[in-house]
């Protein structure tokens, strides 16, 4: 979260404002799921993840069933920080104003 919240506060230099911003990235699509106990945004968004890996990718998925790994053990820190933790700040600020922009266009998991 305190990734998030760093790079908006980086973008948006007034802290009202970007408490503002960080609370409707929170609500966007019920995202604050991910940061309560049991975190169970995490759940449904690896649960989406591995649908999709299932139907686009069969031979990964295989694979994963195959050595019984645990998709939200490898993506919680990803899905946590938007990526932020593991891209440059210039795109993860991309990938903050994408994650804004398509959860307003479709809300989907």
């Amino acid at each position: 979260m305190n990734f998030i919240a760093a790079i908006i506060l980086m973008v948006v230099e007034d802290e009202s404002i970007a408490y503002f911003i960080f609370s409707k990235v929170l609500d966007k699509d019920n995202w604050r799921r991910l940061y309560v106990a049991d975190t169970p945004k995490l759940y449904s968004a690896t649960d989406a993840l591995r649908q999709h890996i299932k139907k686009e990718m069969p031979l990964l998925h295989k694979s994963i069933h195959k050595f019984d790994i645990y998709l939200e053990s490898l993506f919680a820190s990803a899905f946590m920080t938007l990526f932020s933790n593991l891209i440059s700040i210039e795109n993860a600020t991309k990938v903050l104003d994408r994650f804004i922009l398509c959860n307003i266009y479709n809300s989907k998991y």
